[in-house]
């Protein structure tokens, strides 16, 4: 993986984890319409994820040195996206998918 490669990488991940950030600390964890298309986006989200070549960005870093500054905004996000669903886990953990799904 080229240097520039690993860098949009990053980039794009950090993007990812940012815009579900921000959608996890608004998210009301209600059961209407605004939560079906919440749904979609972490559904989205989470494919991304899912399907990111974690083992060949993790590589490239270190066949290509790269500065350790350039991975701390991603490593601050993902800290971020864990601690922001351990303080909400009970609200996530309580919406009605059923009413969810019938909406």
């Amino acid at each position: 993986m080229e240097t520039r490669d690993i860098h949009t990488f990053i980039i794009e991940l950090s993007s990812l984890y940012d815009n579900l950030n921000k959608c996890w600390q608004e998210d009301n964890c209600s059961s209407d319409l605004y939560r079906v298309f919440r749904q979609q986006e972490y559904q989205d989200a989470y494919g991304k994820l899912k399907n990111a070549d974690i083992e060949s960005l993790i590589l490239g870093i270190l066949a290509n040195s790269l500065n350790e500054k350039i991975l701390t905004r991603l490593r601050i996000l993902i800290d971020d996206n864990i601690q922001i669903y351990q303080t909400r886990r009970k609200d996530f953990d309580n919406i009605d998918f059923y009413k969810v799904y019938s909406l």
